[in-house]
């Protein structure tokens, strides 16, 4: 579950301001417990956050996602 607290996203651990001018999905089937997305103010692109457990450390994770199958 997120909070919105201090004009940011909290969840253990981390938080999260988003960027001014992006507008929050709302609809029910794309939205997360853990996590939310957002479309750029132009709605031309669409980001996703999610916080997942467990994780390895930030280095470690894009390392492997942009490691070589």
């Amino acid at each position: 579950m997120l909070q919105y607290k201090d004009g940011k996203f909290h969840v253990p651990g981390a938080a999260f301001a988003l960027p001014e001018g992006f507008y929050l999905e709302t609809e029910p089937e794309h939205c997360y417990e853990r996590g939310f997305g957002a479309w750029t103010p132009d709605r031309r692109y669409y980001f996703e956050w999610e916080v997942e457990r467990p994780c390895e450390g930030t280095r470690q994770e894009l390392a492997a996602l942009f490691s070589p199958l």
